[in-house]
């Protein structure tokens, strides 16, 4: 069974200590919303998600998810780290990188996939045995 927009959007909020009063305040919306919402008892808008997700600082697709589960079209795209978009980003991950010799240096990814290291952090993985292993 998958999580329903608002179940998304309850454990966010719960993470982020924000209590249903507290939400809907901030965000100038009844309490009332923001539980019927949470509740499945409301399908929220896709400019309703928006809102909380920018207020809540939700990871993007996160708000991909949840606007899914509410019938909603994905609003964020998500890139492959090769795409040329990228480039920018990834030359000053690179850089970084580089730069922070002759300390370790390990680039992961959010599941905790190695994506990138320097010799020294090379060097250490191999040492703790870990230079086979793709993920921490």
């Amino acid at each position: 069974m998958t999580e329903s927009a608002g179940d998304i959007l309850k454990s966010w909020r719960k993470q982020r200590r924000y209590s249903q009063l507290k939400l809907a305040l901030e965000l100038d919306i009844s309490s009332k919303h923001v539980s019927f919402i949470e509740t499945g008892k409301s399908i929220p808008s896709k400019e309703m998600i928006l809102r909380i997700g920018e207020f809540l600082f939700i990871p993007k697709r996160e708000i991909n998810r949840a606007l899914l589960s509410a019938g909603h079209a994905p609003v964020y795209s998500e890139l492959p780290m090769s795409d040329a978009a990228l480039e920018p980003v990834t030359s000053a991950i690179d850089q970084m990188i580089k730069n922070h010799m002759p300390y370790p240096a390990i680039v992961l990814n959010q599941a905790w996939d190695i994506v990138k290291v320097n010799d020294s952090a090379n060097r250490l993985l191999s040492e703790l045995g870990l230079s086979r292993h793709k993920n921490l």
